[in-house]
């Protein structure tokens, strides 16, 4: 006769083959009680798994374990039996080894069709990085007065006219020189671009000083300055150029009212004087650019903007600033920067 060797079928089977060795009867003719197994397999369904066999059900195949549970434990029950069962009296003949093969698969096919797939890795965006803010205090107490290297190497790989207004506004710790040459070379040691010919009193705002050493022993010292300009653009003068007093009239790159980024556009058209220059500039421009009196407009703007700064206006923190690891500090500037 046939025995069903479920997973719990097959406890209760070698229980009574047991009891039957006992009794000093063959176990190998002797066959469970009618029915024994499938009762005890469907009391044990009926009860439910033990907490600890629950959570690994649970574990391994997620929020359906019961269904599973229940069709994929007799089927590998019977597809290991003969590997579970050491004894070597075994009747089993050949269609119950097909059909024990069969079931088998399907448990195992069952096994992989319950369990849940891993979710999927995601991998997080990186939050794009808002420019830091331009660093309006020393780098350190040594004179002169510069901004941070690392600024200044990003601000003069490129042009940002905003901030060249911006760090030229009055309260600016920073040194201010002037030309003190009518024929000076102009270059950009930075690699960054550089602007119109540099004239006679133009203010500079001082960036960094290099030293470089002399070729012949009996020289000294030549310092190069690092410098500023209005209309957001470094140059590379040799001190000899440049003093730190007034020659003659003050002046200054011309500054391109539309090359400023949107802040600072509406932070100076706050002033009634530089809106009424606006209003000039493009009442004069609006028939040619290239005429006489667009260009003396736009002059017009542009030293009203420089000497509104100079006076003492305010401006906001420009959007258009140089980006990297070079202003992030200037949240914890010094006690006594302004």
């Amino acid at each position: 006769s046939l025995r069903f060797r479920g997973a719990y079928g097959l406890g209760t089977a070698r229980a009574g083959r047991s009891r039957s060795v006992a009794r000093g009867r063959s176990p190998q003719n002797v066959a469970p009680a009618p029915g024994s197994a499938q009762r005890s397999y469907r009391r044990v369904i009926a009860q439910g798994l033990d907490p600890p066999a629950s959570d690994l059900w649970l574990g391994v195949f997620g929020p359906n374990w019961h269904i599973c549970g229940v069709l994929v434990t007799p089927a590998l029950g019977g597809c290991f039996a003969q590997i579970l069962d050491p004894s070597p009296h075994r009747d089993f003949t050949l269609p119950m080894n097909t059909l024990g093969s069969i079931v088998g698969c399907l448990g195992v096919a069952m096994l992989l069709g319950c369990s849940e797939p891993p979710p999927p890795v995601v991998a997080p965006r990186p939050e794009p990085q808002e420019a830091p803010d331009i660093p309006t205090y020393c780098a350190n107490s040594k004179k002169p007065c510069v901004p941070p290297q690392d600024f200044v190497e990003q601000l003069c790989k490129g042009r940002y006219p905003s901030v060249g207004v911006y760090l030229f506004q009055k309260h600016t710790p920073f040194v201010r020189l002037h030309v003190n040459s009518r024929t000076v070379e102009l270059k950009n040691d930075r690699g960054g671009p550089t602007s119109v010919p540099v004239i006679f009193s133009e203010e500079l705002l001082l960036l960094r000083v290099n030293t470089l050493t002399p070729d012949k022993p009996k020289r000294p010292p030549e310092e190069i300055y690092e410098v500023l300009r209005w209309d957001g653009t470094c140059a590379t003068l040799p001190k000899r150029d440049v003093v730190t007093y007034l020659p003659g009239l003050p002046q200054a790159t011309p500054v391109e009212f539309n090359d400023l980024d949107t802040t600072m556009r509406t932070a100076l058209l706050r002033d009634a004087k530089l809106a009424k220059l606006h209003a000039s500039r493009d009442s004069a421009c609006q028939s040619a650019a290239n005429s006489d009196s667009c260009v003396q407009a736009s002059k017009a703007q542009s030293e009203g903007i420089v000497a509104a700064v100079r006076q003492g206006l305010r401006l906001p923190m420009p959007r258009q600033r140089p980006t990297g690891d070079s202003a992030n500090r200037a949240t914890q500037a010094p006690s006594n920067a302004p």
